[in-house]
C-alpha cells in the first residue's frame, strides 16, 4: 500500500543515519582511547599537583608572587575541569616563566654588573635552547644536570606531559614538552614530528618545529619546516635567516618554491642596495611563477613586480595590464603604489584618478596635498 511504501522510504534515511552515527561513535571511542594513555583519571592530576608546602615555598618569594597566584588560581579552576589540556598548558607556561626567573637570578648573581634587561633576554627559553646547543659535551652535561634539579622545570614538564596526554592533537603541548626535554638533555625529534601532524598553516608552529629539528641535528627536516613557515607568513623572514646563519645553512634553501616569497626577498635586496642579488632572486621567482597557475589579479601583479626587478619593463607592463583587467580597482591601486615606489608619481596620480573608491581617493588626496 501507499502508506507502507511511505514508511519504508522514511526508514531508509533513518537507517543510514543510525549506521553513520554508529561509525562516528566508534571513531570517537577510538580517538578517546588514543588520546588518553593516562585514561583520563583524576589520579593523573593529583600526582602532578603541587603540595601546599611546595606552593607556599613558591609564592613566598616576592619576585615570583604573580606566577604563584596564577598557578594557584589555575589549579583551583582545574578541580572540575581536570581534563582541560589548555589549562595544564597554561600552568606549564607559568612554571617555565618561573624557571626563566630562576636562571635570571643566577645570571645576575654571577654577573652583578650586567644589564638586567640584557640578562633577561639571554634567559629567554629559545635563547637558552640555542645556547645549550652550542656548548661542548661537558658543559652541556652540567647544564642538563642542573636543569633536572630545577623544581620549576620538572613541574612544567609534568604539566606539558599531562596536556599532551589529554589532547595529543594540540601541537603547542608537543612544542613546549620538547623545550623542557631538551633543556634536560633528552631528544626532541619525536616531539617535533607529533607537532608537525597538527601544525596546519600556522607559521609560528612551523618555525618552532624547524628549531626543534635543528636542535635534533636534522637539518633537512628543519629546512622543510622553515619552508612551510615562510610560505604561510612573511613575519619570520628575519628569524629564519638568523637561525640558518647559526646553523651554517643557506637561507635560500629554506625558501619555498613560491613566486610571492621570492618577490619578497628580491624587494628586500633591492631596498638594501643589492641590485644584482635582487635581480637573481626575481629571475628565480619568475621560474617558479611559470609552474604556478596565474589566474587572478594578485598573482599577475606578483609576476609584474618580478619582471620589473628583473629589468624587463615590457613584460612588467603586460602583466600589470592583465592584473588590472582581472582585478579592477584594487589592482589599479596596487599598480599606483608600485609606480609611486619607483618614483613615477604623476603616473600614479593618473591611475588613482581612474578609481572611484574611498581607498583610492585617500591615496590621491595625500599625493596631491604633498605636491
Amino acid at each position: 500500500s501507499a502508506s507502507t511504501t511511505a514508511m519504508t522510504l522514511m526508514s531508509v534515511p533513518l537507517l543510514v543515519a543510525s549506521i553513520c552515527g554508529g561509525i562516528e561513535l566508534w571513531r570517537a571511542a577510538d580517538i578517546e582511547s588514543w588520546s588518553s594513555p593516562a585514561q583520563l583519571r583524576k589520579k593523573t592530576i593529583a600526582e602532578s599537583r603541587l603540595t601546599e608546602e611546595e606552593l607556599e615555598d613558591f609564592v613566598a618569594k616576592p619576585q615570583l608572587l604573580a606566577e604563584g597566584e596564577s598557578i594557584r588560581e589555575m589549579q583551583t579552576s582545574l578541580t572540575n575541569r581536570w581534563d582541560d589540556a589548555n589549562g595544564h598548558l597554561a600552568i606549564g607556561y607559568s612554571w617555565m616563566n618561573r624557571f626563566r626567573k630562576e636562571m635570571h637570578g643566577a645570571t645576575m648573581a654571577a654577573q652583578p654588573w650586567q644589564n638586567r634587561k640584557k640578562a633577561w633576554e639571554q634567559v629567554d627559553i629559545e635563547a637558552q635552547l640555542l645556547f645549550v646547543s652550542n656548548l661542548d659535551d661537558q658543559r652541556a652535561g652540567q647544564y642538563h644536570a642542573a636543569s633536572q634539579q630545577s623544581k620549576a622545570l620538572q613541574q612544567a614538564k609534568k604539566r606539558f606531559t599531562t596536556a599532551s596526554e589529554f589532547c595529543p592533537w594540540l601541537p603547542s603541548t608537543h612544542i613546549w614538552l620538547a623545550y623542557a626535554d631538551y633543556l634536560c638533555g633528552n631528544d626532541v625529534g619525536g616531539h617535533a614530528k607529533k607537532a608537525a601532524r597538527f601544525a596546519g598553516g600556522n607559521a609560528d608552529l612551523w618555525y618552532r618545529i624547524g628549531v626543534l629539528h635543528a636542535l635534533d641535528s636534522d637539518k633537512e627536516q628543519a629546512k622543510l619546516a622553515w619552508q612551510k613557515c615562510l610560505r604561510y607568513s612573511h613575519q619570520f623572514d628575519e628569524l629564519v635567516a638568523r637561525r640558518t646563519q647559526q646553523l651554517n645553512l643557506s637561507f635560500e634553501s629554506c625558501l619555498p618554491p613560491v613566486a610571492e616569497v621570492y618577490l619578497r626577498q628580491a624587494e628586500a635586496r633591492r631596498k638594501s642596495n643589492q641590485p644584482e642579488e635582487a635581480k637573481r632572486l626575481a629571475e628565480l621567482g619568475l621560474g617558479f611563477a611559470e609552474s604556478e597557475t596565474v589566474n587572478n589579479w594578485k598573482q599577475n601583479a606578483t609576476v609584474a613586480k618580478l619582471y620589473f626587478i628583473a629589468g624587463d619593463t615590457n613584460k612588467c607592463r603586460e602583466y600589470w595590464e592583465k592584473s588590472i583587467n582581472a582585478g579592477g580597482e584594487p589592482s589599479r591601486i596596487s599598480f599606483a603604489v608600485h609606480l609611486l615606489s619607483t618614483g613615477k608619481r604623476e603616473e600614479a596620480i593618473v591611475q588613482l584618478r581612474q578609481c572611484r573608491g574611498k581607498t583610492a581617493a585617500m591615496h590621491l588626496r595625500r599625493l596631491e596635498n604633498d605636491r
